[in-house]
């Protein structure tokens, strides 16, 4: 029997909607996804443990602030979301939510303008 195994790969870019220049207050952004699996049953080909988070750094580059693809194990439910962003005077702004199983948009704008649109179909 061969073992298959199915993995997900995250790519998150936040622009600001009319495309100008990120605000110049932010130093830092990152991205965690939680529920996810922690490994692979290698004797019967099942996912275990449904409580790790990864962490993404996002690089800010110009306009927008991006990922390389991350790839991870898949979730047993919705998984937990979070956009945590570091200001340069010592502020922290947090934005979370559930992504589920069909398309999904949601907005949201912060004080500094900074907008981000969450997209995922199957």
């Amino acid at each position: 029997m061969l073992l298959q195994r199915k993995t997900a790969g995250i790519n998150v870019t936040l622009q600001n909607e009319d495309g100008s220049s990120l605000a110049t207050s932010i130093d830092s952004v990152r991205v965690y996804v939680g529920n996810l699996a922690e490994k692979v049953n290698a004797y019967n080909g099942n996912y275990e443990n449904y409580t790790k988070t990864v962490m993404i750094p996002l690089t800010i580059s110009g306009t927008q602030v991006v990922n390389k693809t991350a790839m991870v194990l898949p979730s047993d439910v919705p998984p937990y979301f979070r956009v945590e962003i570091d200001l340069k005077n010592g502020g922290n702004k947090k934005y979370e939510t559930h992504l589920f199983r069909f398309y999904l948009r949601n907005k949201v704008v912060d004080n500094n303008g900074l907008e981000y649109n969450i997209f995922r179909d199957n």
